[in-house]
């Protein structure tokens, strides 16, 4: 991933895999499947997690990370990415 001097990120080179859920999962979930699904065992390391938010009209979209480390920034960064679709 490349960040340029806007803090806007560009994935370069990496696997994306997808987590589907039946219903809106809770922080905790989020990261039990994400264990799971990278086969990642120990429990000495904390998984961080970073969302994008893709913003941007008329052609010209830029992406940006954001860091979620709670329940409460999983709710944020929901709310923030289903204002963006409307």
């Amino acid at each position: 991933m490349e960040t340029n001097e806007f803090s806007n990120v560009t994935f370069v080179g990496m696997e994306s895999v997808s987590l589907m859920f039946d219903s809106r999962p809770q922080f905790s979930e989020l990261i039990a499947r994400a264990r799971e699904e990278l086969e990642w065992n120990s429990t000495d390391d904390d998984i961080s997690v970073v969302g994008v938010l893709h913003y941007g009209k008329s052609g010209r979209v830029f992406s940006r990370q954001v860091r979620i480390a709670s329940e409460v920034g999983l709710d944020r960064y929901v709310n923030i990415v289903m204002k963006n679709e409307e």
